[in-house]
Protein backbone atom coordinates (compact mmCIF):
# COMPACT_ATOMS: atom_id res chain seq x y z
CA UNK A 1 0.00 0.00 0.00
CA UNK A 2 1.39 3.41 -0.73
CA UNK A 3 0.92 5.90 1.70
CA UNK A 4 1.80 9.40 1.34
CA UNK A 5 0.29 13.45 1.97
CA UNK A 6 -1.35 14.58 -1.56
CA UNK A 7 -1.33 17.82 -1.13
CA UNK A 8 1.90 19.03 -1.90
CA UNK A 9 1.35 22.78 -1.35
CA UNK A 10 1.42 22.34 2.38
CA UNK A 11 4.35 20.37 2.87
CA UNK A 12 6.12 23.07 4.91
CA UNK A 13 2.96 23.44 6.62
CA UNK A 14 2.57 19.84 7.10
CA UNK A 15 6.41 19.27 8.41
CA UNK A 16 6.04 22.41 10.87
CA UNK A 17 2.82 20.83 11.78
CA UNK A 18 4.40 17.34 12.42
CA UNK A 19 7.10 19.27 14.52
CA UNK A 20 4.41 20.89 16.84
CA UNK A 21 2.17 17.71 16.73
CA UNK A 22 4.86 15.69 18.14
CA UNK A 23 5.93 18.33 20.79
CA UNK A 24 1.62 18.20 21.52
CA UNK A 25 1.48 14.72 22.15
CA UNK A 26 4.80 14.12 24.05
CA UNK A 27 3.11 16.72 26.48
CA UNK A 28 -0.76 14.94 26.15
CA UNK A 29 1.30 11.70 26.71
CA UNK A 30 3.84 13.26 29.95
CA UNK A 31 -0.10 14.07 31.60
CA UNK A 32 -1.53 11.22 31.15
CA UNK A 33 1.40 9.42 32.12
CA UNK A 34 1.79 11.95 35.44
CA UNK A 35 -2.14 11.44 35.73
CA UNK A 36 -1.79 6.77 35.99
CA UNK A 37 1.06 7.77 38.61
CA UNK A 38 -1.27 9.49 40.83
CA UNK A 39 -3.78 7.17 40.74
CA UNK A 40 -1.50 4.22 41.28
CA UNK A 41 0.45 5.74 44.25
CA UNK A 42 -3.16 6.64 45.80
CA UNK A 43 -4.51 3.24 45.33
CA UNK A 44 -1.21 1.94 47.03
CA UNK A 45 -1.59 4.16 49.74
CA UNK A 46 -5.68 3.06 50.19
CA UNK A 47 -4.54 -0.19 50.52
CA UNK A 48 -2.07 0.72 53.20
CA UNK A 49 -5.03 2.21 54.64
CA UNK A 50 -7.11 -0.57 54.61
CA UNK A 51 -4.77 -2.90 56.34
CA UNK A 52 -4.13 -0.59 58.92
CA UNK A 53 -7.25 -0.32 59.60
CA UNK A 54 -7.53 -3.89 60.01
CA UNK A 55 -4.81 -3.91 62.23
CA UNK A 56 -6.10 -0.87 64.52
CA UNK A 57 -9.23 -2.57 64.83
CA UNK A 58 -7.98 -6.24 65.67
CA UNK A 59 -5.80 -4.67 68.02
CA UNK A 60 -8.50 -3.34 69.79
CA UNK A 61 -9.96 -6.32 69.76
CA UNK A 62 -7.03 -8.25 71.51
CA UNK A 63 -6.73 -5.33 74.01
CA UNK A 64 -10.45 -6.53 74.96
CA UNK A 65 -10.18 -9.55 75.31
CA UNK A 66 -6.39 -9.58 76.96
CA UNK A 67 -8.77 -7.30 79.37
CA UNK A 68 -5.48 -4.89 78.83
CA UNK A 69 -8.20 -2.05 77.68
CA UNK A 70 -11.01 -1.13 79.19
CA UNK A 71 -14.57 -1.18 78.41
CA UNK A 72 -15.00 2.09 79.23
CA UNK A 73 -12.62 3.09 76.66
CA UNK A 74 -13.32 0.59 73.86
CA UNK A 75 -15.97 3.31 72.04
CA UNK A 76 -13.76 6.25 72.62
CA UNK A 77 -10.79 4.24 70.53
CA UNK A 78 -12.86 2.65 68.46
CA UNK A 79 -14.81 5.74 67.09
CA UNK A 80 -11.07 7.60 67.09
CA UNK A 81 -9.92 4.86 64.88
CA UNK A 82 -12.79 5.56 62.70
CA UNK A 83 -12.48 9.37 62.47
CA UNK A 84 -8.72 9.17 61.56
CA UNK A 85 -8.89 6.78 59.07
CA UNK A 86 -11.91 8.66 57.75
CA UNK A 87 -10.47 11.73 57.58
CA UNK A 88 -6.62 10.74 55.96
CA UNK A 89 -8.56 8.73 53.09
CA UNK A 90 -10.85 11.78 52.83
CA UNK A 91 -7.89 14.20 52.58
CA UNK A 92 -5.92 11.34 50.18
CA UNK A 93 -8.92 11.39 47.75
CA UNK A 94 -9.48 14.88 47.25
CA UNK A 95 -5.75 15.26 46.79
CA UNK A 96 -5.03 13.02 44.26
CA UNK A 97 -8.58 13.96 42.59
CA UNK A 98 -7.29 17.63 42.39
CA UNK A 99 -3.70 16.55 40.92
CA UNK A 100 -6.36 14.45 38.48
CA UNK A 101 -8.03 17.27 37.45
CA UNK A 102 -4.94 19.23 37.21
CA UNK A 103 -3.10 17.12 35.41
CA UNK A 104 -6.51 16.77 32.69
CA UNK A 105 -6.32 20.46 32.66
CA UNK A 106 -2.62 20.55 31.18
CA UNK A 107 -4.06 17.64 28.37
CA UNK A 108 -6.60 19.34 27.60
CA UNK A 109 -4.82 22.65 26.73
CA UNK A 110 -2.43 20.42 24.83
CA UNK A 111 -5.14 19.15 22.81
CA UNK A 112 -7.48 22.16 21.92
CA UNK A 113 -3.77 23.15 20.29
CA UNK A 114 -3.64 21.26 18.70
CA UNK A 115 -6.60 21.31 17.16
CA UNK A 116 -6.13 25.34 16.72
CA UNK A 117 -3.23 25.03 15.04
CA UNK A 118 -4.70 22.61 12.21
CA UNK A 119 -7.69 24.83 11.70
CA UNK A 120 -4.61 27.95 11.63
CA UNK A 121 -2.37 25.75 9.04
CA UNK A 122 -6.18 24.70 6.85
CA UNK A 123 -4.80 21.12 8.45
CA UNK A 124 -8.30 20.51 9.64
CA UNK A 125 -9.02 17.90 7.35
CA UNK A 126 -6.43 14.88 6.57
CA UNK A 127 -5.88 13.67 2.77
CA UNK A 128 -4.40 10.42 1.81
CA UNK A 129 -3.29 8.71 -1.44
CA UNK A 130 -3.96 5.25 -0.96
CA UNK A 131 -3.61 3.31 -4.55
CA UNK A 132 -3.73 6.34 -6.41
CA UNK A 133 -6.63 7.67 -5.11
CA UNK A 134 -7.39 10.60 -2.48
CA UNK A 135 -9.44 10.16 0.56
CA UNK A 136 -10.35 12.70 3.38
CA UNK A 137 -9.64 10.31 6.70
CA UNK A 138 -9.55 12.50 9.26
CA UNK A 139 -11.64 15.83 10.40
CA UNK A 140 -9.91 17.08 13.51
CA UNK A 141 -12.86 19.37 15.41
CA UNK A 142 -12.34 22.70 16.08
CA UNK A 143 -13.00 21.95 20.39
CA UNK A 144 -12.09 18.44 20.28
CA UNK A 145 -12.72 17.07 23.98
CA UNK A 146 -10.95 14.66 25.69
CA UNK A 147 -12.24 11.28 27.08
CA UNK A 148 -13.93 10.76 30.16
CA UNK A 149 -11.45 9.02 31.41
CA UNK A 150 -9.97 11.01 34.26
CA UNK A 151 -13.80 11.37 35.41
CA UNK A 152 -13.71 7.63 35.60
CA UNK A 153 -10.09 7.28 37.73
CA UNK A 154 -11.94 10.22 40.18
CA UNK A 155 -14.63 8.14 40.75
CA UNK A 156 -12.64 4.77 41.29
CA UNK A 157 -10.66 7.17 43.86
CA UNK A 158 -13.75 8.05 45.17
CA UNK A 159 -15.15 4.33 45.76
CA UNK A 160 -12.09 3.21 47.24
CA UNK A 161 -12.34 5.95 50.07
CA UNK A 162 -16.13 5.39 50.81
CA UNK A 163 -15.42 1.57 51.03
CA UNK A 164 -12.57 1.67 53.66
CA UNK A 165 -14.12 4.35 55.15
CA UNK A 166 -17.43 1.81 55.40
CA UNK A 167 -15.14 -0.98 56.09
CA UNK A 168 -13.67 1.22 59.29
CA UNK A 169 -17.03 2.23 60.70
CA UNK A 170 -18.65 -1.28 60.22
CA UNK A 171 -15.24 -2.85 61.93
CA UNK A 172 -15.86 0.28 64.72
CA UNK A 173 -19.36 -0.82 65.54
CA UNK A 174 -18.80 -4.62 65.23
CA UNK A 175 -15.72 -3.82 67.90
CA UNK A 176 -18.03 -1.68 70.33
CA UNK A 177 -20.77 -4.40 70.38
CA UNK A 178 -18.18 -7.27 71.13
CA UNK A 179 -17.04 -4.90 74.36
CA UNK A 180 -20.88 -4.11 74.88
CA UNK A 181 -21.50 -7.97 75.31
Amino acid sequence: MNLTMCDSKKDSKISSHELNKREMFDGMRAYHESELSHKRDCINLFRSIFTGTIAAYAAVLGSIFSEKLKLDNVEPVAVSIFIIISFVTLILAIATNNKLAKDHSGYQRYLSEYAKECEYLGLRTTFVTIENKSEAIKKIPLNPAAGPGYRYTQLIIDLAMLSIVTVSGMLAYLVIEMANK
